[in-house]
This record gives structure tokens, sequence and C-alpha cells, in this order.
């Protein structure tokens, strides 16, 4: 006769965990990028006058007929002259 050894019990797998480390820091990545691009968007003053001239002759070649808006850089009274017509100073 054979004497049948008592069942042991099997060893515990370590438990798969998922991936998030990976995830978080992707996430990091992700916002890091989305503030910096908003940042950049936020502080960026839009077109200059020469842009605006090149947006103007390409839309001419293609039979459009846009006017430029004022440059708030080159007119630093446009404060001021909102601030006259509603009667208020304006400390520039």
């Amino acid at each position: 006769m054979i004497a049948w050894a008592p069942a042991r019990a099997a060893a515990p797998r370590p438990v798969a965990h998922p991936p998030l480390p990976r995830i978080v820091i992707g996430a990091s990545v992700a916002a890091a990028c989305l503030a910096a691009v908003s940042v950049t968007n936020a502080a960026s003053q839009g077109p200059t006058a020469q842009q605006r001239e090149i947006a103007q002759q390409i839309f001419a070649r293609q039979g459009w007929s846009i006017t430029i808006p004022a440059d708030r850089r080159r007119r630093p009274d446009l404060h001021a002259s909102i601030s006259a017509a509603r009667g208020r100073k304006c400390a520039l």
C-alpha cells in the first residue's frame, strides 16, 4: 500500500495589479503639457500686423474681402477712449 501525503495548499499567486502607476504618470504628463499650452495661449497677444496682412492677401487671392482689425499694441489709447466715452478716467 502506498501512503498518500496530505494535500498541501497551493502557494498563493501574486495578484496582478493594473498598470496604475503608468496611467498616473501618463495623466500627470498630459496635464502638465495641457497647462503649458494653456499658459502659452493665454500669454499670446494674437497675430502681428504682418501676419494679419498676409492673411488678408491669402483671402484676397481666394476672392474673399476681409478687414484687418486694429492692432491693440499700436493703439494704447484704446482703453482711454473707451473710458472717456463712459465718463471715467483711465490710469494707464
